[in-house]
């Protein structure tokens, strides 16, 4: 493997060298693969043992691994760092499984306070008042479903107070929120199914929510809502059917395009992953790789624009069944 490293390295330095950066920075992401991790930040060490403890519902032997690495991460990157809260919703996600729902809302809630600028969340109960719409990660949407789940969990179990039920219902919407803006981001095929893998439990959770409040309430609001949530979880389903490569059938849009179109988001994906992991190396992050990445990154978004707005163009039929995102009437 390091021998490899090598050779992709040196292909990667003589295509910098002659001028050639998308080639330079294709050889160095391929000679990325080949590289040992710093194996500093325990769950980069550890990952595959935490999935495989959490496959084996050993939620109590992963949170230690959670716990170190989150102590790494705010010594390394900061207390309000990205990273810092991805490893939050990790230990949040654990203490869920494990039913301990009241401290798996406040590492929720720690969380969003660092994913959302300006969200202060003085009090567990307090919902940020919306989700800005160029914000759209799944650690974002894990954490508000997270927290509505576990807050209603809290309702259910000690029935306390009517504020851990609305609580719940505010959070679950600004999950819908985040996820409409997820919907209109560009997506690989794998990160599509991700998604559609993670919507139905939210809606599920919306509509026993709004069941809930409407018994107590008899507010009509809440049926208002349980309807539209409804709308919006068939047509998401009908949306997944056509997402499906069959939609180029029904538009007549060459297969060639459809796999170029594949290509080039599975390339974003590809480099702002390779981008994140070089940062996370901190000192031993190579300046010259970041740069001719984030420069690639750069020209493949653009490269994605043109190519949508030229699809959109010839092939509106198979651009709105794909791409358009807006709510299908049943």
């Amino acid at each position: 493997n390091k021998r490899i490293r090598y050779v992709y390295e040196a292909l990667g330095d003589m295509s910098f060298e002659l001028g050639y950066t998308t080639e330079a920075a294709h050889y160095w992401a391929k000679g990325s693969s080949h590289k040992t991790s710093s194996q500093k930040d325990p769950l980069d060490r550890n990952i595959q043992m935490t999935d495989s403890l959490f496959q084996i519902k050993q939620y109590e032997l992963a949170i230690p691994i959670f716990e170190k690495a989150l102590a790494y991460r705010e010594q390394e990157y900061g207390a309000n760092h990205y990273l810092t809260a991805e490893c939050l919703a990790y230990i949040a996600r654990a203490k869920e499984k494990r039913l301990d729902y009241r401290s798996s809302a406040q590492s929720y809630h720690r969380a969003l306070q660092i994913f959302i600028p300006g969200y202060v969340g003085s009090s567990l109960l307090s919902a940020p008042d919306t989700i800005p719409p160029y914000i759209f990660d799944k650690y974002l949407l894990e954490s508000l479903t997270g927290k509505s789940n576990s807050l209603y969990a809290i309702y259910k179990r000690d029935s306390l107070s009517n504020d851990h039920l609305i609580s719940a219902y505010s959070h679950m919407n600004l999950a819908i929120e985040n996820l409409k803006n997820i919907r209109h981001s560009p997506r690989s095929e794998d990160s599509q199914y991700y998604w559609s893998q993670v919507t139905r439990p939210l809606f599920d959770l919306g509509l026993s929510l709004c069941y809930d409040l409407y018994e107590l309430t008899k507010d009509l609001t809440y049926h208002e809502k349980a309807f539209e949530l409804m709308e919006e979880s068939r047509s998401h389903l009908l949306r997944q059917a056509l997402l499906r490569n069959q939609a180029f059938e029904v538009a007549g849009v060459p297969y060639e395009l459809i796999l170029e179109e594949q290509k080039i988001r599975t390339n974003i994906a590809t480099y702002a992953a390779k981008i994140q992991m070089e940062e996370k190396r901190c000192e031993e992050a190579n300046n010259t790789y970041l740069y001719t990445w984030k420069q690639e990154l750069v020209r493949l978004r653009q490269a994605h624009s043109i190519f949508m707005l030229r699809l959109e163009e010839q092939y509106p039929e198979y651009y709105f069944l794909k791409f358009d995102y807006s709510p299908v009437s049943m």
